[in-house]
């Protein structure tokens, strides 16, 4: 459904995209996360066609940017981080005037409408001015002008700013139902908000891909050992010396985190890979007289993923896939150079013979006149 080959963006001599690459499949949302001026919008404004890129392409909906732009936007929903909104119409007033933009059939346009009032649950507010309303629900007004369309792909920058926890969890549910019909890309800062939301995460910085997988798939490929989290009761300083002291324990703490159960206390435990260590480990607790309240192998948050892998730049198979485009475009280069050469050569000795010629005629003539 979309494909970016290469994809390199300049602002005068800023680099803002540098050989952006990836793929998302029909009925996918994927989340497009990166710190400031890592080159999300810009990659979101070359797919809605809203700018072309310096050098390399892209394909959505079958078309391809930005020879067929025009084909693009008419298949597409875009919500832009700052959303461009006529607030001196009203809500109902705005969502025809961007039905009729985009092309819907006037005899459509009416149940197209009511059905983003409904899906953006903004009924209370069809005839209100928008310039009356809050920032969470002018945010509302732009997802529903952005999928009055039914588009095929949904591009969404930031779709939750300046919404309130309860809003932002109707959204939620919002880009929920519309990824059954839509492929779906969005941006957020709210790393738990893409978590919830998103089947895969592409991590971008400094204009470059990072790393795209799942968020299950980062964590295993970032961690070199297992997180144990024990909430336990009975000796504390027992307790910790006994996990500390065991086989294939890398580090131990004392965990910060709220306590559910009173009066005991929780430590964390970073291990070896291996079920049989947590076994063992089990064991030693209870032989031991410490009560075993909860055990749990824990998971990298996205927030902890995104953290390690900007810190890290990259993960272990974007590398590589870095490393093999920057192979096969020096190989390019080379081949190029290469045929300039043998151009300049060919050149060069055609220059030659026409000079032979040209000598060759003169002396002809010169002995010519000598007769």
């Amino acid at each position: 459904m979309i494909s970016v080959e290469g994809i390199t963006k300049y602002y005068g001599e800023k680099c803002a995209l540098d050989n952006v690459s990836f793929k998302v499949d029909k009925g996918e949302t994927v989340g497009l996360l990166g710190p400031n001026a890592a080159g999300k919008t810009t990659t979101m404004r070359i797919l809605t066609g809203y700018f072309p890129p310096t050098s390399g392409t892209a394909t959505v909906a079958g078309h391809v940017l930005p020879d067929e732009s025009l084909e693009v936007r008419r298949k597409i929903g875009y919500l832009p981080e700052l959303v461009p909104l006529y607030t001196d119409m009203s809500v109902v007033e705005f969502l025809f005037f961007a039905g009729e933009a985009k092309g819907i059939p006037k005899c459509d346009l009416q149940n197209r409408v009511d059905s983003v009032i409904d899906d953006c649950n903004l009924n209370e507010y069809v005839y209100k001015q928008i310039k009356t309303l809050s920032k969470g629900y002018k945010q509302r007004v732009g997802l529903a002008q952005a999928i009055i369309n039914s588009p095929e792909v949904l591009i969404l920058d930031e779709p939750t700013v300046g919404m309130d926890p309860n809003q932002v969890m109707e959204i939620r549910g919002i880009i929920k139902k519309l990824g059954e019909k839509s492929t779906i890309v969005l941006s957020s800062h709210i790393l738990e908000e893409v978590a919830k939301t998103c089947g895969r995460v592409i991590i971008m910085n400094r204009g470059k891909v990072l790393a795209i997988d799942t968020p299950e798939n980062l964590s295993k490929q970032i961690e070199t050992s297992d997180r144990i989290f024990f909430e336990l009761m009975g000796d504390k300083e027992k307790a910790f010396n006994l996990i500390k002291s065991h086989k294939g324990i890398n580090k131990c703490e004392y965990s910060k985190r709220d306590i559910l159960e009173e009066g005991c206390f929780a430590i964390e435990a970073y291990a070896e890979k291996s079920p049989e260590l947590r076994s063992s480990l089990l064991r030693s607790l209870l032989d031991n007289d410490v009560s075993v309240c909860q055990m749990a192998l824990e998971k990298l948050t996205l927030e902890e993923i995104f953290t390690q892998v900007i810190a890290k730049g990259g993960v272990e198979g974007e590398e590589k896939k870095a490393k093999e485009v920057n192979v096969e475009s020096e190989k390019e280069e080379e081949n190029k150079k290469d045929d300039k050469d043998e151009k300049e050569e060919v050149f060069e000795k055609s220059e030659e013979s026409e000079e032979s010629k040209e000598k060759k005629k003169k002396a002809k003539k010169s002995k010519t006149k000598n007769k």
